[in-house]
Protein backbone atom coordinates (compact mmCIF):
# COMPACT_ATOMS: atom_id res chain seq x y z
CA UNK A 1 0.00 0.00 0.00
CA UNK A 2 1.38 3.40 -0.71
CA UNK A 3 0.93 6.83 1.08
CA UNK A 4 -1.01 9.10 -0.82
CA UNK A 5 0.53 12.01 0.77
CA UNK A 6 4.00 10.82 -0.36
CA UNK A 7 3.29 10.01 -3.86
CA UNK A 8 1.86 13.81 -3.95
CA UNK A 9 4.74 15.06 -2.25
CA UNK A 10 6.11 18.05 -3.81
CA UNK A 11 9.40 17.70 -5.68
CA UNK A 12 12.54 20.90 -5.94
CA UNK A 13 10.96 21.06 -10.04
CA UNK A 14 7.78 22.18 -8.28
CA UNK A 15 8.79 24.96 -6.31
CA UNK A 16 8.35 28.25 -8.10
CA UNK A 17 11.17 30.67 -8.17
CA UNK A 18 11.47 32.97 -5.04
CA UNK A 19 10.26 36.81 -4.33
CA UNK A 20 12.47 38.88 -6.16
CA UNK A 21 13.91 41.60 -3.39
CA UNK A 22 13.41 45.16 -4.35
CA UNK A 23 15.99 47.12 -5.66
CA UNK A 24 17.40 50.20 -2.98
CA UNK A 25 15.74 53.12 -5.28
CA UNK A 26 12.29 51.16 -4.89
CA UNK A 27 11.53 52.61 -1.50
CA UNK A 28 10.20 56.09 -0.97
CA UNK A 29 11.81 56.42 2.96
CA UNK A 30 8.41 57.92 3.64
CA UNK A 31 7.67 55.14 6.41
CA UNK A 32 4.92 53.48 4.62
CA UNK A 33 4.96 50.87 7.55
CA UNK A 34 3.88 47.56 6.58
CA UNK A 35 3.34 49.03 3.26
CA UNK A 36 7.09 49.20 2.32
CA UNK A 37 8.44 47.26 -0.22
CA UNK A 38 10.63 45.60 2.01
CA UNK A 39 8.60 45.00 4.75
CA UNK A 40 5.84 43.19 1.34
CA UNK A 41 9.57 41.47 0.72
CA UNK A 42 9.75 40.11 3.83
CA UNK A 43 6.74 39.19 4.41
CA UNK A 44 6.53 37.27 0.98
CA UNK A 45 9.76 35.44 1.53
CA UNK A 46 8.55 34.40 5.07
CA UNK A 47 5.38 32.99 3.70
CA UNK A 48 7.64 31.26 0.78
CA UNK A 49 10.29 29.55 3.29
CA UNK A 50 7.30 28.47 4.86
CA UNK A 51 5.51 27.27 2.31
CA UNK A 52 8.39 25.52 -0.03
CA UNK A 53 11.58 25.73 2.54
CA UNK A 54 11.11 22.11 3.52
CA UNK A 55 11.10 21.09 -0.25
CA UNK A 56 14.27 23.43 -0.82
CA UNK A 57 15.97 21.95 2.21
CA UNK A 58 15.94 18.45 0.07
CA UNK A 59 18.25 19.84 -2.52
Amino acid sequence: MTDQLTDNAPTPSDVPPPPVPPDDDECCHNGCGELCVFDIYQSQKADYNAKWGHVIDKK
